[in-house]
């Protein structure tokens, strides 16, 4: 089986291919560059001897999102328009609900491609957008290395099963898409001879990304990161720079803290403005076959990044305390009465304010740049897990401080690393208070593999520090 055709997959059994252009419904894969979605629309639209038109629709109410999210998408799409047009492609930046704006772009479309998300809300418009339109809507994958049902058909229990499915299927899917030129371009389509009644913000965008801000009705109340910019090239030079310095070193420091020895690639893999089979290929052309470095950053990339998409595809209780499994949820609820050490009202957490020093400087990280470190994620999940008077509660803190203030929020990665403080994809463990069977994390262990002092200093005094970058 090709890998076309088995990134491919067919949404509606719809037919008409009257239409005037190929459609490419941009909304994960939010890059012009190795973008599997893209290159088969184009594909597609030469085949046909037709234009691709490319578009993205905006809507300004996805639930947890705000100016930081906004921000960030928006410098994205804006050069993932001028790369687009000077392939000659259109890209069409409308506002609007999916659901409603693709089916009206769509109205003289011989066909329809897009991309794939693994969460609820971005399923059901695809699902609806095949529902409504006239043609076929075909989605191709292109924000993973192996397509997730190619990888396993069911929830895996853990990193170690899934694996071992996915290991033997990597150098097969580890192969860029074929970049196709435009037979005709389609930067002169006037979209208004098509009927269609929705508010195109493409002018705006070219005017600058707050030009578009100022136009839509979002939660304002956090502002944009003070460290990353969204985009390709922001993302390839970051990438770039991971390669050069520190993945030789990946192994031995990516869990330090204190050192910032990670890619700080999380942002733009959830935007979809860079490719993981790009990423993995580079980081390959870096390094040898074999090299500890190279293999760990595999395993972080691929095996947990898609172990997360396995997990939101398969558990439609993702975001949710219900989807931890059942061992999980009873060792925690036995210990619902134990003593806390403390319980936090949710301002004093998101002000950074507990007794934990090192808690509110990651939580500080997080507030001010829109990441924090993944080791310090870990520990921040389980600590909220003493601070609460039920698990359940701490499970729906965990979820909003993350969406909220996270640039890589409301993400399958996400979920998926919240769900594993709470015991998902993991073992029991000796039983302890408060905890049960859950692994915890302490201080004392942070103090004994790390300098963690340097890392509270960095982030001590209300988010001051600056990440390595």
């Amino acid at each position: 089986m090709t890998q076309r055709d088995t990134r491919s997959v067919r949404l509606n059994d719809n037919s008409d291919s009257s239409g005037r252009y190929v459609l490419y419904w941009m909304q994960a894969s939010m890059r012009a560059e190795h973008n599997p979605a893209l290159e088969t629309a184009v594909a597609y639209a030469n085949e046909r001897n037709l234009p691709c038109v490319a578009a993205f629709s905006l809507t300004d109410d996805f639930p947890g999102a705000n100016l930081r999210h906004y921000t960030f998408l928006l410098e994205g799409l804006r050069e993932t328009q001028r790369t687009l047009h000077a392939r000659g492609v259109a890209f069409i930046l409308f506002l609007g609900p999916p659901d409603e704006v693709i089916p009206a772009a769509a109205a003289a479309a011989a066909m329809v491609i897009t991309d794939r998300s693994y969460l609820r809300e971005p399923r059901r418009w695809r699902a609806e957008v095949a529902r409504r339109v006239k043609t076929a809507v075909v989605q191709v994958e292109g924000d993973v290395v192996v397509p997730v049902e190619q990888a396993s058909p069911k929830e895996e229990y853990s990193a170690a099963t899934l694996r071992r499915k996915l290991n033997p299927q990597l150098e097969q899917y580890l192969q860029l898409p074929t970049e196709h030129s435009p037979q005709i371009p389609s930067c002169n389509l006037d979209w208004a001879q098509l009927g269609r009644d929705f508010r195109q913000l493409q002018q705006d965008l070219d005017r600058g990304v707050h030009t578009v801000l100022a136009t839509m009705r979002i939660d304002r109340g956090v502002r944009p990161s003070s460290v990353y910019r969204g985009g390709f090239s922001e993302a390839a030079r970051r990438l770039q720079e991971f390669l050069e310095q520190r993945l030789s070193e990946y192994h031995l420091r990516r869990n330090d803290p204190a050192l910032g020895w990670v890619s700080n690639l999380s942002a733009y893999l959830h935007f979809g403005q860079i490719s993981p089979v790009y990423i993995a290929r580079q980081a390959q052309a870096a390094r040898p076959p074999g090299d500890p470095g190279l293999e760990a950053f595999i395993e972080e990339l691929v095996v947990r990044r898609e172990l997360s998409m396995n997990f939101t595809q398969y558990n439609p209780y993702y975001d949710q305390y219900n989807c931890l499994p059942d061992w999980a949820q009873q060792t925690l609820e036995t210990h619902t009465h134990d003593t806390r050490s403390e319980l936090y009202e949710l301002a004093r957490l998101e002000q950074g304010e507990t007794a934990d020093r090192y808690w509110n400087a990651a939580q500080r990280e997080m507030v001010d740049t829109g990441k924090m470190h993944g080791y310090m994620r870990m520990y921040w999940g389980k600590r909220l897990i003493e601070w609460h008077r039920t698990p359940r509660e701490a499970f729906e803190t965990a979820v909003y401080l993350n969406d909220k203030y996270e640039l890589d929020g409301r993400d399958p990665n996400g979920y998926a690393g919240i769900a594993w403080c709470f015991g998902k994809h993991d073992r029991g463990w000796p039983e302890r208070p408060v905890f049960g069977k859950v692994r915890s994390m302490t201080a004392g262990g942070l103090k004994r593999k790390f300098d963690i002092e340097r890392y509270a200093e960095r982030w001590s005094g209300g988010g001051k520090g600056e990440t390595v970058t």
